[in-house]
């Protein structure tokens, strides 16, 4: 019942064009891309009847900013930006669960040859969705969320890496997708084997 036989295929044209530059020989570096997305029958959710639809015409657009800042021999830290902007043409609204702004800090360290461990903390901007629980489906804004993940890979041998990682390591409550959970600190191990 939920189907829709008119929905027509989704496609899109874009583009991007970016540059790197040393400006400090070895210690920083800066990389800037610019990007544009035009999509026409873009696939989306109708929340008054639960039946995929098409937007006739839509686009993203925006800019990323990164810095990587070598600071020692083992230190080094990456910054990042992105600002995408998007727009539903029929509509003039900005298309849901896509933050305006999100970036990233990240910090690797690497005492030795074999050792590596990294920091990283991201960040997302608050983002339109669909609130369901009332009797007609309402446009609200989320909430922005951070979160803090750490990270460890050491070298056993030339075959066998062992990693270890921790994702939302201070429990941050978030959500994506408005009512739908997502994990709580949650902990990985495990063994690589390149062949």
């Amino acid at each position: 019942p939920y189907g829709n036989p008119d929905l027509q295929a989704e496609t899109s044209v874009g583009w991007d064009v970016g540059f790197d530059q040393q400006i400090i020989r070895d210690r920083l570096a800066t990389e800037v891309t610019f990007f544009d997305n035009n999509y026409r029958n873009l696939i989306t959710f109708n929340p008054s009847t639960f039946v995929l639809q098409n937007i006739d015409s839509a686009f993203t657009q925006g800019v990323e900013v990164a810095m990587t800042s070598t600071v020692t021999e083992t230190l080094s830290v990456k910054s990042a930006y992105t600002y995408t902007e998007t727009q539903n043409r029929t509509t003039d609204e900005s298309l849901l669960r896509r933050p305006r702004n999100k970036g990233s800090v990240t910090v690797v360290y690497e005492p030795t040859s074999r050792l590596t461990t990294q920091l990283q903390w991201r960040v997302y901007g608050s983002r339109f969705d669909n609130d369901f629980s009332g009797s007609t489906p309402t446009r609200v804004s989320l909430s922005g969320y951070g979160i803090v993940d750490i990270a460890v890979t050491f070298k056993a041998s030339e075959t066998f890496d062992l990693f270890a990682r921790v994702d939302n390591l201070f429990d941050q409550p978030y959500q994506e997708v408005l009512g739908y959970g997502t994990l709580g600190c949650a902990a990985y191990g495990g063994i690589k084997m390149k062949i």
